[in-house]
């Protein structure tokens, strides 16, 4: 289990064996000079490692470490999976992976590897036991990171022979016999029952499409199959490191999607992810994938690759502007970042990432991102221990990787994006300076009694022991709230022939009536214009209103549910009307079921900041309450409290632009300064006590 370190740790990501063996001293002794602490290296070298079939070559990656050693720096090694040698390949040409389309990936990249081949399991085991006995009595190796950023590229779905005897394998532990994956499936429909195990595909394409069920359940494998796969090398090294001689990780691709992490994640001491800020959509992304990564373990995490600058993949690849190496790094640290690896030492001359920026230019020059971690780490050094804290939520957004599945199959409504909802979700609460933890599908209601709202969107696939749970959480005087689609789907992905919630069905006396769909437009009004699929660009909203108020608000025009309260329920909102062509006007939108001590909301649109400011103001104000009382809410500003007492808070102003902020009372800054009000700087972090 991750605890905190009493320090932050600043660090970078190094490859020796890209440059002259005279150059790594210098490069040593300028990494301790800027404060870095701990270098990785080595997740891209196999072909160096072993040069030929268990023909290895570790004397340059030793004489690598005790180089960075004599100045101090501790070193991760990251196996080199990721990258298998080309004599592999041109050994065994199984190895390599088929795309859907039946392409054969080839070498000359990354992770084109099958997951599933027998022969390249060995071989993984194999250089990840090597290197863990090699450098067992290497005190200057700490820990280790396995593979590099599994399931990016696609890379564990794949479409070769071995896959699919493994998808048969799997489905057979599964579901035991044919006639039960029938039935769970209902292959009845277009008459595609199944025979024999042999006869199932795996979903490379057919006439019209798959059903769902063999779908979603092809998903699921290929995460269970690539975590097998992951299994291995996690086995390897604990056979000779233990926890307390070194810690082993992985870092994940915060957009990757193909596997469960949560799943992935549990032998683990802690995760990391690679954290490239200008890859993502929206500055609220980066506060949303700090708390999903934290909550994949519920434990302090890494980022194991921290963008320096410039990164190279995206379409634009805009430059990284004074301060904001900076800002993310704090930002790391006050969200529950242990270690910041920096991505990476020395700018590459060759391969696919020239033009990714490091720490030093491509000839060695130090730059100014240089110069600014070496001023943040004096900075950091100046802190208080255990100055970085994150504080227990109030709230909870739970997460669901079938959820996630099973609506990217079938959205239904093309915009209807379900982790564009969970990060719409999780930016109001951030803008309004709520912290939300993110936690797993089937969390029990033990860990679930810590908060006082959890929150649960488009949860789709119904799981009855996780009702059960929910229920208690309720009873014990939890509030739940659930978004759309909640529990239509059976765990096989077929639809439930009970009405919906389906596996609520027994406590919450709610029921959804009917369902709607959209396009974002009024029918009519737009003839020629195309569906986005962005939920957040509708361009007509919904309206809802409250009967005892009066007070109106609106919410997308996406996906409607009528809602249908049973005895026992309160009618809060219903729909209003904003076209002549909505008959929905007057059906129930939102109502709330009391349940022992605490109460269950059912909310049938997806919100925008108007529906948001209801929610978290007028019917959940004390569970919402913020960071820091009275402050704006600017876009792009964020507030968040930290101390191992909650004692301290951080404004972060992630705008080029300067925001003078009125704090409402005195607060002191660290150095004992009172203030009023501040002006944070473009890309500014403040710390402040109270």
């Amino acid at each position: 289990m991750a605890t905190y370190l009493p320090r932050p740790v600043l660090g970078v990501d190094y490859y020796p064996e890209h440059w002259p063996e005279e150059n790594w001293r210098l490069d040593a002794e300028q990494m301790c000079v800027i404060g870095l602490k701990v270098v990785r290296i080595g997740e891209f070298a196999w072909s160096k490692l072993e040069p030929r079939q268990e023909v290895y070559d570790f004397d340059w990656i030793d004489r690598a470490v005790e180089t960075l050693d004599t100045q101090g720096l501790k070193v991760i090694i990251g196996t080199p999976t990721a990258a298998p040698p080309p004599w592999m390949a041109e050994m065994r040409p199984d190895i390599l992976a088929r795309t859907r389309e039946g392409q054969v990936l080839t070498v000359g990249g990354r992770r084109f590897y099958c997951p599933s081949n027998a022969f390249y399991r060995t071989q993984t085991f194999r250089i990840a036991r090597e290197l863990a006995r090699h450098f067992l009595q290497n005190y200057s190796v700490i820990g280790w990171q396995i593979d590099n950023e599994m399931g990016n590229h696609g890379n564990c779905r794949c479409y070769c022979a071995t896959c699919k005897l493994n998808w048969h394998s799997w489905l057979q532990q599964r579901y035991n016999s044919v006639d039960n994956l029938n039935k769970a499936w209902g292959t009845i429909f277009w008459g595609q029952e199944f025979r024999e195990w042999s006869q199932v595909p795996l979903p490379t394409g057919t006439g019209a499409r798959y059903s769902p069920s063999l779908e979603l359940d092809y998903y699921r494998f290929a995460s269970d199959n690539a975590i097998e796969y992951f299994n291995l090398q996690l086995e390897a090294i604990r056979e000779f490191w233990t926890p307390q001689r070194g810690f082993i990780t992985h870092n994940i691709f915060y957009g990757d999607d193909n596997i469960d992490f949560f799943k992935m994640s549990a032998g683990l001491d802690f995760i990391a992810f690679d954290n490239y800020p200008h890859g993502m959509k929206a500055t609220s992304d980066l506060a949303f994938y700090h708390d999903y990564v934290y909550g994949l373990k519920n434990e302090p995490h890494w980022v194991m690759e921290q963008a320096a600058g410039p990164i190279n993949w995206t379409k634009y690849n805009p430059a990284v502007a004074p301060g904001q190496t900076r800002l993310w790094t704090l930002q790391n640290f006050l969200r529950g970042v242990q270690g910041t690896v920096y991505f990476n030492w020395r700018e590459a001359r060759f391969g696919g990432e020239q033009y990714h920026s490091g720490i030093l230019n491509h000839d060695g020059r130090q730059h100014r991102v240089y110069h600014e971690i070496m001023s943040l780490s004096e900075e950091l050094d100046k802190l208080p221990d255990n100055f970085f804290r994150k504080p227990k939520a109030k709230v909870a957004l739970l997460f669901g990787f079938e959820d996630l599945w099973a609506l990217q199959l079938e959205p239904h409504n093309e915009a209807f994006d379900y982790l564009q909802i969970l990060k719409d979700i999780h930016a109001s609460l951030l803008k309004r300076h709520v912290q939300c933890d993110i936690l797993p599908r089937g969390t029990n209601s033990d860990t679930l009694k810590e908060y006082s709202l959890v929150v649960a969107a488009a949860p789709i696939i119904s799981d009855y022991d996780e009702s059960n749970d929910w229920q208690r959480f309720v009873v014990d005087g939890g509030k739940l709230l659930l978004i759309t689609r909640v529990g239509a789907k059976e765990p096989s992905n077929v639809w439930t022939d009970r009405p919906q919630p389906a596996a609520l069905y027994e406590w919450l006396n709610i029921r959804v009536e009917e369902m709607l769909s959209f396009p974002p437009y009024l029918p009519g009004a737009h003839p020629n214009k195309l569906i986005g699929d962005t939920p957040a660009d509708a361009d007509v909203p919904v309206s809802l209103y409250d009967e005892v108020t009066g007070r109106t608000l609106q919410a997308k025009r996406l996906w409607l549910e009528l809602l249908d309260p049973q005895e026992g329920t309160e009618i809060i909102l219903r729909y209003g009307k904003v076209s002549d062509s909505d008959f929905f006007q007057g059906s129930v939108g939102l109502a709330s079921c009391k349940l022992g001590n605490g109460e269950a909301y059912y909310l049938g649109v997806l919100p925008t900041a108007g529906t948001f400011d209801y929610l978290w103001v007028d019917l959940f104000r004390q569970e919402c309450a913020p960071a820091v009382d009275n402050l704006p809410r600017y876009e792009g500003f964020e507030v968040i409290r930290t101390g191992d007492q909650g004692q301290y808070f951080a404004l972060l102003n992630h705008n080029g632009y300067p925001l003078t902020i009125p704090l409402g009372t005195t607060y002191y800054k660290l150095d004992g300064s009172a203030v009023e009000q501040v002006t944070l700087k473009p890309y500014d972090v403040q710390f402040f006590r109270g």
